[in-house]
C-alpha cells in the first residue's frame, strides 16, 4: 500500500461529519460513504489490512473503553 493512501486514511479522520469539498474527495478516493465517519474509516482500513490503532491511536484509545457506543461494538481487530 502506498504511503499516500495511508496518509489519506489518517487525514480523512479530520473530515468527519462535515460537508467539505476535501471530505467528499477523501471519501471518494477511499471508497467510504460521505459524510465520513470514523466507523466507516475503520471498516475500510481493516478491509485493506491496516491497523486502526496505528492510524488513529488517539481515537482507538478513547473508543475502545466505551463498549456501549455504536463505534466500539463495530470495531474489532478480529474482523479483517
Amino acid at each position: 500500500m502506498s504511503k499516500e493512501r495511508i496518509a489519506l486514511f489518517m487525514c480523512a479522520a479530520s473530515c468527519q461529519g462535515g460537508h467539505s469539498t476535501a471530505g467528499a474527495a477523501a471519501a471518494e478516493a477511499l471508497g467510504v460513504p460521505f459524510p465520513i465517519s470514523l466507523q466507516e474509516l475503520v471498516k475500510k482500513a481493516l478491509q485493506e489490512g491496516l491497523d486502526p490503532d496505528e492510524l488513529w491511536p488517539w481515537a482507538m484509545k478513547n473508543w475502545q473503553h466505551r463498549p456501549a457506543s455504536a463505534f466500539a461494538s463495530a470495531y474489532s481487530k478480529d474482523e479483517s
